[in-house]
């Protein structure tokens, strides 16, 4: 799975020439930031596009602003979505996935652990997958519904999710209620960070997974909110609710990771 990956640059007299390189497959779209980037960062992205393309290649990043790390979610989400029809386009099975117990288009805490261990790669027995490599830890989660794609007899594209909606004051009113707490006395709305081009509604619609598949989500909006301050209510060394712990016991009694 981590097969490492090599860097490479590109000589052109124009940024018009390097978007030309890559016309054969897709027209490729540079976000306005990437042309006052310098050489190795712009080597790494050309490296992603490519890799995103249909090299089985991985590519890691690294810098020390933290307010740059979205626009490369950004690129990496797009990325992962053509991979997907490119393989599928050649029969090849292929999922793409946000977890949700991964950080994304926000910093919101660092935390350093250091460690001796050495790169490895381990499958547990219902499926999931664990990889470790530079420091950084990614599991594939309890993946029924992947394991459920992979056995049917042609690939084909599929939406996961809960089918519902919720705007993140939801979520604020949501989580706060659960630990008792008012959210107004905590939580502070500046008008000036709202994305005005954001989509208003986006809502899954699971309905093929469930017909074909006979998959439908196990989790409501609200265990994932009580699962999610559990978790965290442990990590600053507070005793945790316990809500969220009896809902993964209950609706996933065979898992192998730990309630957080």
């Amino acid at each position: 799975m981590n097969c490492g990956t090599s860097e490479f640059s590109f000589d052109a007299v124009s940024s018009r020439k390097i978007i030309d390189y890559f016309e054969g497959f897709d027209v490729h779209t540079f976000p306005r930031w990437i042309f006052n980037a310098g050489n190795r960062q712009m080597a790494l992205v050309l490296e992603a596009m490519m890799n995103g393309d249909g090299c089985w290649g991985s590519m890691v990043y690294v810098s020390r602003r933290k307010d740059v790390i979205h626009f490369f979610q950004t690129l990496a989400a797009i990325l992962g979505y053509r991979t997907v029809i490119h393989q599928r386009k050649s029969k090849v099975f292929e999922c793409a996935l946000i977890s949700k117990r991964k950080k994304y288009a926000y910093i919101t805490k660092c935390r350093k652990e250091f460690s001796k261990e050495k790169v490895w790669c381990i499958a547990t027995n219902n499926g999931t997958i664990v990889t470790n490599k530079d420091g950084g830890i990614a599991v594939s989660g309890n993946c029924e519904v992947m394991w459920l794609m992979l056995q049917q007899n042609k690939p084909d594209d599929y939406v996961v999710g809960t089918a519902e909606s919720h705007s993140v004051r939801e979520f604020v009113q949501a989580a706060f209620a659960y630990a008792g707490l008012n959210w107004k006395k905590y939580v502070l709305i500046d008008k000036r960070y709202f994305r005005p081009t954001e989509v208003k509604i986006l809502k899954a619609n699971p309905s093929k997974a469930k017909e074909i598949l006979g998959w439908e989500s196990k989790v409501t909006f609200d265990d994932i909110v009580k699962i999610m301050v559990d978790a965290d209510m442990r990590s600053c060394g507070l005793e945790s609710i316990g809500e969220g712990d009896k809902i993964l016991q209950q609706k996933f009694p065979n898992r192998w990771w730990k309630a957080d």
